[in-house]
């Protein structure tokens, strides 16, 4: 939380090829969601596997992985169901930052078997999530309780899951 009371959220991922687009994403459901023994998922979300106002925000590392982008969609009613709709517009204008590494960085926890990343292997973003929210209704109130972290293969939300580590359990409140 900052000072004005905002609740932020920072999201960082790597990848082992530097070449090429890669998408990375975070997302933020109001539900549990669970992974089955048979590699299925089990969800309680009411709309679709998921609850309205769900978020899922994207890490792209674009034109040809020396960019970092920063996309926002929303789980909302498509008029045939539910669907993610790009919210990206509704980013709060000064309160999303995106970084990707520009040259070769040495991390003492070890990547891929290095003691370093190179160039364009790690991103990071930072989201006023309680202004996001805001700028969709000021008395909206959302709580989240899982958080499933993946890579896709383009940067559609309904693009296919390349790999994911199982969905971590969570709780964050935002909004009045």
């Amino acid at each position: 939380s900052d000072t004005n009371g905002h609740v932020w959220t920072i999201i960082g991922a790597d990848r082992q090829s530097t070449s090429g687009d890669s998408y990375i994403d975070f997302e933020f459901l109001q539900n549990p969601l669970t992974r089955n023994a048979n590699g299925t998922f089990t969800s309680t979300g009411p709309n679709g596997g998921r609850t309205t106002n769900d978020l899922l925000l994207s890490l792209v590392f674009g034109s040809g992985g020396s960019v970092a982008d920063f996309v926002a969609f929303r789980w909302v009613p498509n008029g045939s169901g539910y669907a993610y709709a790009d919210v990206t517009a509704s980013l709060p204008t000064g309160r999303v930052f995106v970084a990707l590494n520009s040259n070769t960085v040495a991390v003492p926890f070890g990547a891929f078997d290095l003691t370093n990343y190179s160039a364009n292997a790690f991103a990071e973003a930072a989201l006023d999530m309680t202004a996001l929210i805001g700028n969709f209704n000021p008395c909206v109130s959302v709580g989240f309780k899982t958080i499933m972290v993946k890579t896709k293969s383009s940067s559609s939300s309904s693009a296919s899951i390349s790999d994911f580590i199982d969905p971590i359990a969570y709780s964050l409140q935002i909004g009045p």
